[in-house]
């Protein structure tokens, strides 16, 4: 036979075949929901020259391949609820780097297959990793990128809060 001989769980602890099956069993469900017509595809924000696609996700597989979006079900067409955008700033391609330059009333659009969503920057923040609200609903329809902050140091995140500003 070829491949790798599975061990025998019974003669490991109760308590730790869990974890020792996560070695040999890839997962049988993927974390990431189906993508259908609703799903956040791409990011345009001109005036830092991003044009980037999304995938889901935050974890660093998914950075890996630019911006993130935060599994919260939130999507761009939704009445209200916050869609979370996250890529880095100082590594697989610096999509983020300059989201510290964006300024209170810039735009940014989000598309979909059926639709694209335009955004108005309304506030930014540095916050620490840990100040987890900002991935909180924020009234209405909104929209926020986070990067870590600052470049090449990245002990603190930059955050900025956009509002959706047509249907």
């Amino acid at each position: 036979s070829s491949g790798q001989a599975l061990p025998n769980f019974e003669e490991v602890p109760a308590a730790l075949r869990s974890a020792l099956a996560s070695q040999f069993f890839a997962p049988l469900i993927s974390a990431a929901p189906p993508i259908t017509a609703e799903t956040a595809l791409w990011i345009d924000i001109p005036a830092i020259n991003v044009s980037q696609g999304i995938v889901p996700g935050t974890d660093w597989e998914a950075l890996k391949q630019g911006v993130g979006q935060l599994l919260n079900g939130v999507r761009p067409g939704d009445p209200s609820g916050n869609v979370v955008l996250s890529a880095h700033n100082d590594i697989y391609g610096e999509v983020f780097k300059d989201i510290d330059q964006l300024q209170v009333g810039d735009e940014f659009t989000v598309r979909t297959q059926s639709a694209v969503f335009t955004y108005r920057v309304t506030e930014t923040q540095i916050v620490s990793p840990t100040d987890v609200e900002v991935l909180d609903p924020r009234g209405g329809a909104t929209a926020t990128l986070i990067s870590c902050y600052p470049y090449r140091v990245n002990d603190k995140r930059y955050i900025v809060f956009a509002d959706r500003v047509n249907l």
